[in-house]
């Protein structure tokens, strides 16, 4: 058992971001027309493989517009097939929790094998929020299998500062144990070695807060700040143009994304 003590939970994303999700999702989903022609033009793929992991409880239909213009621009974009991320009604504490993800990470696994025999090339890895979590798991036990990892509004710090984690307690009507924190470190800390990450997230994310999604560790990671909903990281044409830059770094030659003069205007890196 863990001698450790747990510190306060951590602050929560702001009210107000929380409190109009849908709202700022709908908007940002209607950018998508105008920025449609745009998008189509990006383009930078030949053929590579990427698999895109969903949310917390969500399923491929959540990440559907995204891979839709990842196959646009030329890239083999693939769901990632197993239905729902995690399903809360089988959740009854954080063994039943690690259990599912060790299943979801069997796996993924074998079709991340499979593709890559397909392809002949290593895969790179889209997850949105929890889907962040398991695909920096993939890279950590399948270095060999996995050429990048990219994550938006993934929470690798404390998960109490979540909107998401009240709901969870309520249900699972349990108090979070210090080794329940443990257990959430090992997962969100697997060692990446050489696989390069990028940490997209956003100050205005209304489930995750920066400081959970910024408190992740590699040996090669950049962070870049954009301004969108939690909701919007799958939608956002924003998100979309920086997702096209970060995949076409190569693995043995990736370098850390500069943003222009005016792109600027859009993004922070750290």
């Amino acid at each position: 058992m863990s001698s450790t003590r747990l510190s306060p939970a951590p602050a929560g994303p702001k009210p107000f971001y929380s409190l109009f999700e849908l709202p700022r999702v709908l908007h940002e989903m209607s950018l998508l027309l105008p920025a449609d022609r745009y998008l189509k033009r990006l383009g930078g793929g030949q053929g590579e493989p990427v698999m895109v992991l969903p949310g917390f409880a969500a399923d491929d239909r959540s990440t559907a517009i995204l891979r839709k213009y990842l196959n646009i621009w030329g890239y083999d974009a693939r769901p990632w097939g197993i239905g729902q991320n995690l399903n809360p009604r089988e959740m009854k504490d954080t063994q039943s929790t690690v259990a599912q993800i060790d299943k979801n990470l069997d796996v993924l696994a074998d079709q991340l094998t499979q593709l890559k025999a397909e392809t002949r090339q290593k895969v790179s890895l889209i997850g949105w929020s929890l889907g962040g979590i398991i695909s920096r798991q993939l890279a950590s036990r399948h270095p060999n299998l996995v050429c990048k990892v990219i994550t938006m509004g993934t929470p690798f710090g404390d998960f109490r500062s979540t909107v998401v984690y009240p709901l969870l307690q309520r249900w699972l009507n349990s108090e979070v144990s210090p080794d329940d924190m443990d257990t959430w470190n090992t997962l969100t800390r697997a060692p990446l070695g050489d696989v390069p990450m990028t940490v997209i997230y956003s100050n205005s994310d209304g489930f995750v807060p920066p400081s959970s999604a910024c408190d992740a560790q590699a040996n090669v990671i950049e962070f870049i700040e954009v301004f969108c909903s939690h909701i919007g990281f799958g939608v956002h044409p924003v998100v979309f143009k920086l997702l096209s830059d970060r995949l076409q770094q190569k693995a043995d030659s990736w370098t850390a994304f500069e943003p222009g003069v005016l792109e600027r205007l859009l993004y922070r890196t750290a």
